[in-house]
């Protein structure tokens, strides 16, 4: 399905007859699609609205403009207000998985509608890295990375070496150098890391909104995770007055075993729809 706002086209798949609606944002290198791993326990409860981010799926940006654009704060907000208007929604949930993490984050912040809840697995938008700040709001990180990613020859021996010598977890290894692994793989990260940029995740202001507005947030975060920051979890928890859910898994949340804790969160939640 698609919805069409201002040139930009937005791509998301429905699916679900549950009592709420989820809007679910996937991580990077995906689409919509990969929501349907938590289907068992998702659907009892949510009608699920998945989206797929600009550069991934059937999303796109406007014919003929950059693709690392970046999109302006006021822009995206009012994209998902006139969405939620035109499908009639006044109550929904957001989920968001490692890049859909902060594109929730910042969506329940910026929307005029609030959310009753959401879910975040691994998200991006917590603790967010100096590289990536970086190289996606800087000429000088943008050049340097375009640099790098042109004369990669150097660049995979020096993570290789930087791995064995275990300044590197195998896990990290393996996340960067497959996401990098080709040239078009390397220009999506660009693409991306600089569309995205100035979508903030978790401020102040966040976490003032959901402890103020009563939203149910839970944070799952894997205990073998080596991509994203080993605070992210209790430090949501803590600012949000949310839960923190930590699962004997590494980044890669969104897969089937993961449906055994969501499910009984969401039981606990909706105890007459389990």
């Amino acid at each position: 399905m698609f919805f069409e706002f201002g040139q930009y086209t937005l791509h998301y798949r429905r699916w679900g007859h549950g009592p709420r609606v989820l809007l679910a944002f996937h991580g990077f290198g995906q689409d919509a699609g990969i929501w349907e791993q938590l289907e068992p326990s998702l659907l009892p409860h949510f009608t699920v609205y998945a989206f797929d981010h600009f550069h991934h799926g059937q999303s796109k940006y406007p014919a003929g403009s950059k693709k690392d654009t970046p999109l302006q704060p006021e822009f995206y907000t009012a994209l998902f207000n006139a969405f939620l208007q035109n499908n009639h929604i006044d109550h929904y949930w957001l989920a968001g998985y490692s890049l859909g993490g902060k594109t929730a984050l910042f969506l329940l912040r910026t929307l005029s509608l609030k959310p009753e809840g959401i879910l975040l697995f691994a998200p991006d938008g917590i603790i967010e890295s100096g590289w990536y700040r970086f190289v996606s709001r800087t000429k000088t990180g943008e050049w340097l990375y375009r640099h790098t990613m042109k004369h990669s020859g150097l660049f995979f021996p020096a993570l290789k070496s930087m791995q064995k010598a275990g300044l590197l977890a195998p896990a990290l290894y393996k996340f960067v150098s497959g996401n990098l692994s080709t040239v078009k793989k390397r220009q999506l990260v660009l693409d991306t890391w600089r569309s995205y940029a100035l979508l903030r995740g978790a401020t102040p202001e966040t976490y003032r909104i959901i402890r103020e507005g009563h939203i149910q947030a839970h944070i799952f975060t894997g205990i073998h995770d080596r991509v994203l920051h080993k605070n992210i979890g209790p430090r949501f928890a803590q600012q949000s007055g949310g839960t923190h859910h930590s699962l004997k898994a590494g980044h890669d949340l969104i897969r089937h075993k993961t449906n055994a804790a969501l499910k009984t969160v969401l039981d606990k939640l909706f105890p007459t729809e389990a």
